[in-house]
């Protein structure tokens, strides 16, 4: 499967991607204690993981909560909210 990023550009799975920004409308969807995280995204490059049957670039962010745990957030993002990356970005790439 493959999507569009925000200028047309062909996205498929493995491929780096930067997340731009996120929709008013999902923002206010997540919990408080989440906008932080979440909002730490904006800016990276992320690996698609997989691309729904909706089209959206599924990405993985991981976060060390301390202790030795650790909490990830997966997020399916539009085509307005990501461009392709090329892979000489990828010193700017998350986990």
């Amino acid at each position: 499967m493959e999507t569009k990023d925000c200028f047309g550009q062909t996205v498929r799975v493995g491929e780096r991607v930067k997340v731009i920004g996120f929709s008013d409308v999902f923002m206010n969807s997540l919990p408080p204690e989440d906008h932080g995280h979440i909002s730490q995204m904006i800016g990276a490059v992320f690996v698609v993981d997989e691309i729904d049957d909706g089209g959206q670039a599924w990405v993985t962010k991981w976060w060390s909560i301390g202790g030795g745990e650790s909490d990830a957030h997966a997020i399916g993002l539009a085509s307005s909210e990501m461009v392709l990356t090329p892979s000489a970005d990828s010193q700017d790439l998350e986990q």
